[in-house]
């Protein structure tokens, strides 16, 4: 599947689907069998659009989003919105931001849909991002 995936990477952007030297994301994920769609999205969110300024990654997630909602996907649909909070927590850590917004609805999905290792991520980032505004309570409460 790695083999797939690095492959597929490097063949978009030649294919103009992406813009030079990007990868659209969302193809990718169109054209993996849906029991890969998750893994790859975390893969691709892990190694690739963290590494976008906000604008792109928060337009490639979003475009993730949109498309996993259309074609009821929702593990992949979760994981949209968790990446966007953790993009939030990463980037924009402070109280008020719309990082917790995020986990909290991922939140909501995640157990409506009982997705407990989504849910698991999602208060591991909680715990993160209280941590990151020095709310060590509220850090300590939802760490794993």
């Amino acid at each position: 599947m790695r083999t797939t995936v690095a492959l597929l990477c490097l063949l978009l952007p030649l294919m103009g689907l992406a813009s030079p030297g990007q990868t659209d994301y969302l193809a990718v994920l169109q054209k993996a069998a849906p029991k890969e769609r998750l893994t790859i999205a975390r893969k691709i969110y892990n190694d690739q659009i963290i590494h976008f300024d906000s604008a792109q990654a928060l337009m490639a997630l979003n475009r993730i989003n949109k498309w996993a909602t259309a074609i009821h996907d929702i593990p992949l649909k979760v994981f949209s919105v968790i990446a966007m909070g953790d993009y939030h927590k990463e980037y924009f850590p402070l109280p008020g931001d719309q990082a917790l917004q995020f986990f909290t609805t991922a939140l909501e999905m995640a157990l409506e849909n009982d997705l407990k290792e989504s849910e698991a991520e999602i208060y591991n980032n909680m715990g993160w991002l209280y941590y990151r505004q020095n709310k060590f309570p509220q850090a300590f409460e939802y760490m794993i």
